[in-house]
């Protein structure tokens, strides 16, 4: 059996599915066996023989499956370009093009809709920022001049001159405007004069000694211990080099200082020596509450 067949034995104007119907049928082979080999169903090597390409796909799916039949059969490939469905171009489909008009439209329907959204979320929101009642009381408040000073001759006179006189510019202020009035009575306070005594106990209150009570400074980085009289531990920490710590005398009972030679104590103001309190540089002392020191009993 002569299993070549050339495009000579072929009538040109026969489909090129019966081209290859005829060339499997040649060479022996089943429709079963030529859709396993190409991997796909029965159906399609059907269709393609029969001519309906309409149900493979599109062309370019057309065209992938009459050159792998044709690679099957040992046909040149050729074959396919003779077939109208397959060579066929995609239909393109025709781009309308608008008018000026037509965009121009376009154009303020979407800027109107921008428009209309911020709008819509802007006028809300300066609104509540307008009448919030924050701002409606801050725009409320009036501020009036202060009538008289502590130093002029109408605060001289009294404070009920100057209360009347305040009285006076509030009600002036109502008749004037709806709004509230804020004043101060700051400036019709009179100091009561006071004896020299008086003046300078309340400064001692006032202004407590910046050394007062257990002082220490500490010129080297070390460590400390304070206990109250009870053992209680009142402050435990490694300080560094420059700083200060001060404890009333009534809340220390007990001190340890390491590297006590960088330590330099106070008590009241008055420097205090513990160096007859060091061993291996470390001060071990404690305070009574007159701020006398003592070694620590074992």
């Amino acid at each position: 059996m002569n299993t070549h067949v050339s495009n000579e034995g072929v009538d040109a104007t026969d489909c090129i599915g019966q081209q290859l119907r005829s060339a499997r049928i040649a060479k022996g082979y089943s429709i079963s066996d030529i859709a396993a080999r190409m991997r796909v169903l029965s159906s399609v090597i059907e269709d393609i023989e029969c001519g309906r390409h309409d149900r493979l796909g599109a062309p370019i799916y057309v065209r992938g499956h009459l050159q792998s039949y044709c690679r099957q059969l040992g046909l040149p490939c050729g074959l396919v370009e003779g077939c109208a469905d397959a060579s066929k171009p995609p239909p393109l489909a025709p781009m309308v093009r608008s008018s000026a008009l037509q965009r121009v439209v376009d154009f303020s329907t979407r800027s109107l809709v921008y428009i209309v959204l911020t709008a819509s979320i802007g006028i809300p929101v300066l609104w509540f920022a307008l009448n919030a009642p924050g701002t409606q009381q801050a725009r409320s408040l009036t501020r009036i001049d202060p009538v008289a000073s502590p130093s002029s001759p109408a605060s001289d006179a009294g404070g009920v001159a100057g209360s009347a006189a305040l009285g006076e510019s509030v009600a002036a202020a109502d008749v004037a405007s709806d709004q509230p009035v804020v004043a101060s009575l700051a400036g019709f306070y009179r100091e009561q004069p006071g004896t020299a005594e008086g003046v300078e106990a309340a400064a001692a209150v006032a202004t407590p000694e910046p050394d007062a009570g257990l002082v220490l400074r500490f010129e080297k980085k070390s460590w400390l211990q304070v206990r109250s009289r009870d053992g209680a531990m009142r402050d435990e920490a490694l300080v560094g080099a420059g700083e200060r710590r001060r404890y009333p005398l009534d809340q220390v009972g007990y001190v340890t200082l390491g590297n006590a030679s960088g330590v330099d104590v106070s008590i009241d103001g008055v420097a205090a020596d513990i160096s007859t309190f060091q061993r291996a540089d470390v001060a071990r002392f404690a305070i009574s509450s007159d701020g006398a020191l003592a070694p620590v009993r074992d």
